[in-house]
């Protein structure tokens, strides 16, 4: 049957394609590395090994410090977040220093981190309940 012979030709087509294409990928290979390549290498995998010690120097500071007050950090987070908390002027200071924090850094935050809550996002009192209790009740309802 001449569609057997076909689908034959077909894979072997593809086959042969896929073979080229890897031969010349392996014949485009980088130049061999110079000694300043080395050396440059070298030196940045040395200051990032640094980087990562200092940063979890941090990080280990930082949850000492969280479990040595019991706090967790999602509670600072929103008692910096919350107007209430500050007094006008010093809210307004922290404002600016978020604001120069999210023009500096803000692709490293996670969203919303660095964003204000408005005073209508804050929850609203209620509004206190008469303190009559059963007695203000039982006026209205009659026993007849």
């Amino acid at each position: 049957m001449s569609t057997g012979e076909d689908s034959s030709g077909l894979f072997d087509l593809i086959s042969k394609a896929g073979k080229k294409k890897r031969e010349e990928t392996i014949k485009e290979e980088r130049p061999m590395p110079t000694k300043e390549d080395r050396e440059r290498y070298a030196n940045t995998r040395e200051a990032f090994l640094r980087c990562k010690k200092l940063h979890d120097d941090l990080k280990k500071n930082i949850d000492e410090a969280y479990a040595k007050a019991h706090i967790k950090p999602q509670q600072v987070t929103e008692f910096f977040s919350n107007p209430a908390n500050f007094s006008p002027r010093a809210w307004r200071k922290i404002q600016e220093a978020k604001a120069r924090y999210r023009t500096q850094f803000g692709k490293f935050f996670p969203k919303g981190a660095l964003e204000a809550k408005k005073p209508e996002d804050q929850p609203k009192k209620k509004q206190k309940r008469s303190k009559k209790g059963y007695a203000g009740r039982k006026q209205w309802l009659s026993m007849d």
